[in-house]
């Protein structure tokens, strides 16, 4: 796997001091539909586990120019819960508001 798509699993920066620094049960729920998979917060390079993230950029049919906002609401040394929002095909966006986006966390190519 490529550094470029291991970084796909990562929270940004500015949130990692809101989550787990142990390996949790993380549930991404977005619309009625929950993954679970799990959040490997005690690694060098905190992130979500790959192939649980793969699921959930698949069955969400996450393209390039989609963008993911997660909410914490729960965050625990027992479990990560975090609601998902996707906002489709974020070139559309004014730019004002793509700006925002941008700065709270890198705009990534999705597999």
């Amino acid at each position: 796997m490529s550094s470029s798509t291991k970084d796909k699993e990562r929270p940004p920066a500015h949130i990692l001091t809101k989550l787990p620094s142990v390996k949790v049960p993380l549930v991404l729920r977005h619309g009625d539909k929950q993954w679970q998979m799990m959040y490997l917060g005690n690694d060098s390079r905190p992130r979500f586990e790959c192939a649980g993230w793969k699921i959930f950029v698949n069955d969400n049919n996450l393209k390039e120019g989609d963008a993911c906002i997660f909410e914490v609401m729960e965050s625990s040394p027992q479990i990560l819960k975090l609601d998902v929002v996707v906002i489709r095909n974020t070139m559309d966006l004014p730019p004002a508001l793509l700006s925002k986006i941008q700065s709270k966390g890198r705009h990534r190519r999705q597999p």
